[in-house]
């Protein structure tokens, strides 16, 4: 399976400065939304999907939209998909929130989005394996808790990332202002597999940074 990073294209890296606007749209960053059919999107009722995945019983279910997305369950899906079915989960929810976007007049996420870096986000932007893990993790960037850390530019928006244990991809779906403080966010996709295992996955994080002076932070969305 080819794993498809989406690239930042306004907020990855410290030390960036502020930009004021006067406004600052929401956007959908469509190339890197998997499954995306149509590049105008008006409502999330709108959001039109091609994409398949196989029922348990061998045949095949196409999804044309989210809402046939949000009503199949985990059972529903041959095991070999359910990663698979949790990644058009994650792009839904993002497209929800796009949908449902304020304009924001401010962003310090710019340099993120331009430098196409990711190792100056928090730490827990990770498929991190339990809460310990992610307690070791808190206060650390990636590049700090990762020893062995190694990040490509794929293309515009997308970003590949190898570290001892798994190989990810980091893509940006949407920015705007989604949780009403005026100050843009970036919803990101990890796609990740472990490289000695056959674990596999995806995390949708909306991460933000209300000043320029602020460290990245990250909110889990799945």
């Amino acid at each position: 399976m080819k794993y498809i990073i989406i690239t930042i294209s306004s907020f990855l890296l410290g030390g960036c400065a502020s930009v004021a606007a006067e406004q600052i749209k929401p956007d959908i960053y469509v190339d890197n939304v998997t499954g995306l059919a149509t590049s105008i999107i008006t409502n999330y009722d709108s959001v039109v999907l091609d994409y398949d995945l196989t029922l348990r019983n061998g045949n095949n279910i196409h999804f044309s939209d989210c809402s046939k997305v949000d009503a199949t369950h985990d059972t529903d899906i041959v095991e070999s998909e359910y990663h698979l079915l949790r990644m058009i989960r994650a792009n839904c929810k993002a497209l929800a929130l796009y949908t449902n976007a304020e304009s924001a007049y401010k962003s310090h996420l710019q340099e993120i989005l331009t430098e196409h870096t990711v190792a100056h986000l928090p730490a827990t932007a990770y498929p991190y394996v339990n809460e310990y893990d992610k307690n070791l993790r808190k206060g650390k960037t990636l590049k700090q808790f990762h020893a062995d850390f190694k990040e490509k530019k794929v293309f515009e928006g997308v970003i590949d990332v190898e570290t001892n244990t798994k190989r990810l991809s980091y893509s940006v779906l949407a920015t705007g202002d989604f949780d009403d403080d005026r100050v843009e966010d970036a919803l990101i996709l990890i796609s990740w597999h472990s490289k000695e295992a056959f674990g596999k996955g995806f995390k949708l994080i909306k991460v933000s940074r209300p000043t320029s002076e602020a460290r990245f932070s990250i909110t889990e969305l799945d």
